[in-house]
């Protein structure tokens, strides 16, 4: 069963994703962090040449940072005083600025709308015998007057679906510029869409159930929420969150998968550990040990929300068609992981390359 959670620790809001009881997904964003994706209507405060870039004031005591090459249809460098709609692309983070951007990018669960550049692309998770058909129905379902980017989610979906999402992100686009031309002063335009919504937008195939322990959680991206308390305590969230971010995770065979972050990639390595094996038959005790391995490090690169370089060390195994075998194991357990990832095979060494998106 593939259960969503949503809680609230102050001004922290948390939301997590089990399946069958084990957490795949664990967010917290403050509300500095819910600043990102939000619209805002700016003005130019000053600009520094030799930084290629504006700092633009967005309300009373906030200054983002407007680099020039993401600014659209403004002289550049833009005087001082200049009105500028624009979007968070990277919130604040300690002492320095919010990042924003002017090509301002509305997401759905199937398409993302770019009214500002007209961009036109397909998801990069599409195969590449998949791609032609995508493009042609990106065009096909592209509205003359904007940009759109088909998410890998809309090949679930019919025509009917997708256009209505076309129709109501046009629509925002039209309410943020009638709001935008109504404000005399710099602020907010539009806010990021709320955690539940975007958690349960890039869910695949939706929540079985919704459960949660703040009253204003409700109702998630029209699908109703139920309301029990102390959720987090009942499916043990913290702790699983705590857990999936230790270095060491055991596996029920008795092997097991350390985990370490470095500068330029995230390196792991599957062990046999207490593993006693098969004496008679080690290649089928090392195959078993390293599908073991294969979904749980597939369960916490998702609940650790791991990006970049990935390379895995599973256990030595001779015949090619095992590490195939393993291969096909990873592939199938990340197919439902809502950022792309690509499995690169094993290099000469015996490593397994792959990479995941970052956040």
């Amino acid at each position: 069963m593939k259960l969503a959670v949503f809680s609230r620790r102050g001004d922290t809001r948390i939301g997590a994703v089990l399946i069958d009881g084990l957490l795949y997904r664990y967010e917290e964003e403050s509300a500095e962090e819910a600043m990102a994706e939000s619209v805002f209507l700016g003005k130019v405060d000053r600009c520094m040449g030799g930084m290629e870039a504006a700092f633009v004031r967005v309300g009373k005591d906030r200054t983002v940072f407007l680099p020039y090459r993401e600014m659209h249809g403004v002289p550049v460098p833009p005087p001082s005083g200049t009105r500028v709609l624009m979007q968070i692309r990277r919130p604040p983070v300690g002492k320095k600025q919010a990042y924003a951007t002017m090509d301002i990018s509305l997401a759905g669960k199937y398409v993302v709308l770019t009214p500002v550049t007209h961009k036109k692309a397909v998801s990069s998770r599409y195969a590449e015998n998949e791609k032609p058909a995508a493009v042609e129905r990106m065009l096909r379902l592209c509205p003359g007057d904007s940009g759109l980017i088909l998410r890998m989610e809309a090949s679930g979906a019919d025509d009917a679906a997708v256009e209505n999402e076309i129709a109501s992100l046009r629509s925002r686009w039209d309410e943020i510029l009638r709001i935008a031309d109504g404000m005399s002063s710099p602020g907010p335009v539009l806010a990021r869409p709320p955690l539940e919504e975007r958690l349960l937008r890039d869910l695949k195939g939706g929540a079985d159930r919704i459960l949660t322990d703040d009253i204003s959680f409700r109702s998630a991206a029209g699908q109703a929420a139920e309301y029990q308390s102390g959720v987090m305590d009942t499916y043990d969230i913290a702790v699983q969150a705590h857990r999936a971010r230790e270095r060491v995770h055991h596996l029920p065979s008795g092997g097991n998968i350390v985990i370490d972050p470095c500068e330029a990639m995230t390196v792991i390595d599957v062990n046999t550990a207490g593993d006693t094996g098969n004496k008679k038959d080690p290649e089928k005790s090392r195959l078993k040990t390293n599908l073991e391995a294969a979904g749980e490090i597939a369960r916490l690169l998702q609940a650790r929300d791991t990006g970049g370089i990935i390379i895995i060390d599973f256990i030595d195994m001779e015949k090619e068609e095992n590490r195939s075998g393993v291969a096909a194991a990873m592939e199938e357990a990340l197919r439902e992981d809502y950022r792309k990832t690509v499995i690169h095979g094993f290099t000469s060494l015996g490593l397994m390359e792959m990479t995941r998106k970052r956040g």
